[in-house]
């Protein structure tokens, strides 16, 4: 057997994991080190697997044992996915045994359901999630269970466990755009941000991701990162770079100011040598605002400016201004440029 598809429950099962814990042998320890090594985003799983075990201090190669294990664990998922949290004594209906099922065997299984449940409901950590939500033209700072900061720009949504153990993955799924403050801890507790364009992965930095219709981005302040997307696994950051790809043809790393493409985090909007079409979106994903150009030409034109998130329509104004153009308002959010 190896970790990969591995799940807790068929990890404790194994009579070959469970001879790993209770009675390692030099042959065994290089085994799982070795799958380890190839997999080691199965670490969490591994170890809570292995103190399971050890927990439970007891034979478990016993085929019957296993399998009255999972046939609990299958009733404790069912419940929990159902909200309930009363645990109530069930009673299978067996077949004769033969002599060999003692008062020992019947103890042990007992006593070994009766740890599950202990395990299942008060050691095992919370699968709760939190969904953090920023509102068009709204800023949300927000410290993570690690202690980690975010900052999450307008129009986006963050998704996290309510709890996160010492050694535990840190997952965190953004959509949107958000500036992150990773607290370091140890190397087996990595920092991830997965976004349906790619994720990004960190000990302890400083970045800025943004992911919207096809663009990713992500800015790196200091520290580290790897990115990951389906057409490029793996993308090594250094400070002060900017990573942008949109779709599957369009890739483009630079160095830019990381604190200018971050600027919103202090509510500011900062437009370094940027095309008016991305003016525009940026006001259609941060404000949702419409703003049609009658003039496509005007589109592919250039504008610097630092602008208060708190006023926008200062943005057209300096288009107007610039360009001399006349800019009509049609709506609430609605505006013409022309």
């Amino acid at each position: 057997m190896n970790l990969e598809n591995m799940t807790v429950t068929s990890l404790v099962a194994s009579e070959d994991f469970q001879n790993y814990c209770l009675s390692p042998t030099g042959e065994s320890v290089d085994y799982w080190e070795t799958q380890l090594t190839q997999h080691p985003e199965y670490l969490p799983v591994f170890d809570e697997a292995k103190a399971l075990v050890l927990s439970l201090n007891m034979e478990l190669s016993d085929k019957e044992v296993a399998e009255a294990f999972l046939d609990f664990k299958q009733v404790v998922d069912k419940k929990q996915k159902n909200g309930e949290t009363k645990l109530r004594a069930l009673s299978k209906k067996q077949p004769p045994r033969s002599k060999r099922r003692t008062i020992i065997a019947v103890a042990a299984t007992t006593l070994f359901l009766l740890s599950i449940s202990i395990w299942q409901f008060f050691l095992q950590p919370t699968t709760a999630t939190i969904q953090l939500v920023s509102n068009y033209g709204e800023v949300k700072t927000h410290l993570l269970p690690d202690g980690s900061k975010v900052i999450l720009n307008a129009n986006s949504t963050l998704i996290f466990k309510e709890h996160w153990g010492n050694d535990e993955q840190r997952m965190v799924e953004l959509d949107g755009e958000a500036f992150f403050e990773v607290r370091k801890k140890s190397a087996k507790s990595q920092f991830i941000v997965q976004t349906n364009k790619g994720s990004v992965q960190v000990l302890g930095t400083s970045f800025n991701v943004k992911q919207r219709a096809e663009a990713f981005e992500v800015a790196l302040l200091e520290g580290a990162v790897t990115l990951s997307t389906p057409k490029y696994p793996i993308i090594k950051m250094e400070p002060g770079e900017l990573v942008k790809i949109e779709g599957l043809d369009y890739f483009n790393s630079s160095f830019a100011d990381v604190d200018a493409f971050s600027a919103w985090r202090f509510q500011r909007m900062v437009f370094k040598e940027m095309m008016i079409e991305e003016v525009i979106q940026k006001l259609q994903d941060e404000f949702n605002w419409s703003v049609k150009v009658t003039d496509k030409v005007l589109l592919k034109r250039k504008i610097t400016a630092t602008i208060s998130k708190n006023d926008p329509e200062l943005l057209l104004k300096a288009l107007s201004e610039i360009y001399d153009l006349e800019i009509e308002r049609l709506g609430d959010k609605s505006y013409l440029i022309q």
